[in-house]
């Protein structure tokens, strides 16, 4: 850091003001510029001070208006202490108006107010001294949502001494220690209601892609689901696809769901798949026109020239013969093989399917089948006897 101008009484004042309009006014007038490298840093932490102290008042003043509201609704319920017992829509539409916000969100924001203003009092105080910012309280208080009133303070008392001096992501491990250990008999019930509430959602991206998301999984079926991506992506990135492992997870989640995903080649040199016959024409068939030795096209063991199925009888089935042959996964796996050995670096990077691109969906098959081709009958093939 540059040297800077030199060590201002203004600095060394603003760290120890309390949060408040003195502290407001203070740096009302101050000119960041003019600090010195060794204030700014608590020049900054007094502005965040001053804007939880504010935040706290808006909460405060919102939570009023929904006391006040809920106490001219006849269907609502207001307590001795003036707590409603929700937010009615008067309230949230009120609040709309005033902060230029959703009806949903305005309900949101008038909610937390109300949990604040009497329910976790001690947090909403802490949010007005600037111990804690908005980002913390809010996390406490949505920790604290399903629980009882008894349980829920007792969660603040847990975590509230030090959660100023905590990141988000500390307060977050505290809160679920806390929770299991002043409600441990309901965290299986609390799991339960959150997993019957599982969805999936798609959410429009900025740049015109899209975020598919699935929520509220069993935490065992969400880890198997992303083993499972991850082990595929893997595959696809040793046979030489190219792109990073988080491209080729979404690759193979595309390919799962719309059942396009393609077979993982093997490994250079891996020995063919036996007993896999394709379909006479494929690559790396025995069989077919003109690859058995005949004009008929009969390969396989047959001791004439001109062809034969078994034991050398004359005019065999075209493409018959039953020789071990290569499989068409065979063929497509040593071609990946041969690209992947010419190096990785001009290796195609995977793309997901284009918008308005018709997807073509094939049916997956059976590794066993998987040298037949796609729209064909899939039971196995019987030989017939002589």
């Amino acid at each position: 850091m540059g040297a800077g101008p030199e060590r201002d009484l203004t600095g060394v004042i603003a760290e120890h003001l309390p949060a408040g309009p003195g502290l407001a006014a203070w740096l009302g007038n101050a000119d960041p510029a003019e600090f010195s490298d060794w204030d700014l840093p608590g020049i900054a932490a007094a502005y965040r001070r001053v804007a939880s102290w504010a935040l706290a008042g808006e909460l405060a003043a919102v939570a009023a208006i929904a006391s006040r509201t809920a106490a001219r609704d006849a269907r609502a319920d207001v307590g001795g202490q003036g707590r409603p017992d929700r937010v009615t829509a008067g309230a949230a539409c009120e609040v709309s108006l005033a902060l230029r916000m959703s009806q949903s969100g305005a309900s949101w924001w008038t909610r937390l107010g109300v949990e604040l203003a009497w329910r976790l009092a001690e947090t909403g105080a802490a949010l007005a001294a600037g111990v804690i910012d908005l980002g913390r309280a809010r996390l406490i208080a949505e920790a604290a949502g399903p629980l009882t009133d008894e349980d829920a303070r007792a969660v603040q008392a847990l975590v509230l001494p030090a959660a100023g001096g905590q990141t988000t992501g500390q307060l977050r491990a505290a809160l679920r220690r806390a929770v299991l250990r002043a409600d441990p008999e309901g965290a299986d019930e609390r799991r339960q209601n959150a997993e019957r509430q599982a969805a999936v959602s798609l959410h429009p991206d900025e740049v015109g892609t899209a975020s598919l998301v699935a929520s509220n999984l069993p935490g065992v079926l969400g880890a198997a689901m992303m083993a499972r991506l991850t082990a595929i992506a893997a595959g696809m990135k040793a046979s030489g696809a190219g792109g990073g492992i988080g491209l080729l997870r979404a690759v193979a989640l595309a390919g799962l769901v719309l059942g396009t995903l393609p077979l993982t080649p093997a490994p250079p040199g891996a020995p063919p798949d036996p007993g896999i016959s394709p379909e006479p024409g494929d690559p790396g068939s025995g069989g077919g026109p003109g690859s058995g030795g005949g004009p008929d096209g009969g390969g396989g063991r047959g001791g004439d020239p001109g062809g034969g199925g078994r034991g050398g009888r004359p005019g065999g089935r075209p493409g018959g013969g039953d020789g071990r042959r290569t499989s068409l996964v065979t063929a497509r796996r040593g071609a990946a093989g041969r690209a992947g050995r010419r190096g990785r670096a001009d290796a195609p990077t995977p793309s997901l399917p284009a918008a308005g691109r018709r997807v073509p969906c094939r049916p997956m098959v059976d590794r066993r089948m998987a040298g037949r081709r796609a729209g064909t009958r899939l039971e196995t093939p019987v030989r017939r006897r002589r």
